[in-house]
């Protein structure tokens, strides 16, 4: 991964998820989705101060707050709420995995990563959330499923011996 100075770093993201590539300027929520993706969960509650109410205003300030007090699991269930009240977007999808990965539940982040992207392919944030998470090995003993004891104790022992090989 390159590093890239902040300033730039915050005017790419802008062009990515801000209101500009749209022949517009960013809104509240635009300003406060950057500042999500960017780590800046205070400035993200600033901005939604500004925004007009809603589903996703709402989640989007219960995930931040949730991540600034240091857990996570509390903002997953609004988040999910607000899916299914219909406030759709791959920003929710991005926000959700974020909060499940904070929180420690993979498997979980994954299934929502992939509806994601099934829904919006070219969300650039998805992508890079994606990219990030990477891909699993196969298993060990391909004709077992991934969940069989055998499978999980071999790849147990992969993991050890290339970690000390590596």
């Amino acid at each position: 991964m390159t590093d890239i100075p902040l300033d730039d770093f915050e005017k790419r993201l802008e062009r990515l998820v801000g209101g500009r590539v749209r022949g517009r300027e960013p809104d509240a929520l635009d300003r406060a989705l950057s500042a999500f993706y960017r780590g800046a969960y205070r400035r993200c509650l600033d901005a939604l101060a500004r925004a007009e109410p809603g589903p996703r205003v709402s989640a989007l300030r219960e995930a931040a707050s949730a991540l600034l007090a240091g857990r996570p699991q509390l903002g997953v269930r609004p988040c999910f709420e607000a899916l299914r009240q219909g406030a759709s977007g791959p920003d929710l999808y991005a926000v959700l995995v974020t909060l499940l990965l904070a929180a420690g539940d993979r498997a979980r982040a994954h299934r929502v990563l992939r509806e994601g992207l099934r829904r919006a392919p070219g969300h650039p944030v998805l992508r890079r959330q994606m990219e990030a998470m990477g891909v699993r090995k196969p298993p060990v003993v391909g004709f077992l499923p991934r969940s069989h004891p055998v499978n999980r104790w071999l790849g147990r022992v992969r993991h050890r011996y290339r970690g000390a090989n590596a």
